[in-house]
């Protein structure tokens, strides 16, 4: 008995990370999204971008608006 999911290709992150935080960032574009929504919006791209360049901490820009948000 296989599993479907290894009959599936593996997809590269270096290929779908990108993409991944392009939607989110598209995302975050909406006006109308509610205080939480826009956190775990923040905390998802936070986590793609250390996956792809680890050792980079969130930009400076980002951290602001998520703060403004917390207010």
């Amino acid at each position: 008995m296989s599993s479907p999911y290894l009959d599936r290709p593996l997809l590269r992150l270096d290929v779908v990370l990108p993409k991944l935080l392009e939607n989110i960032e598209a995302e975050l574009g909406n006006e109308r999204l509610e205080a939480g929504d826009v956190r775990r919006l923040y905390q998802r791209a936070e986590l793609i971008r250390s996956l792809l360049a680890p050792g980079d901490h969130l930009r400076r820009r980002d951290q602001d608006r998520l703060d403004a948000w917390q207010e």
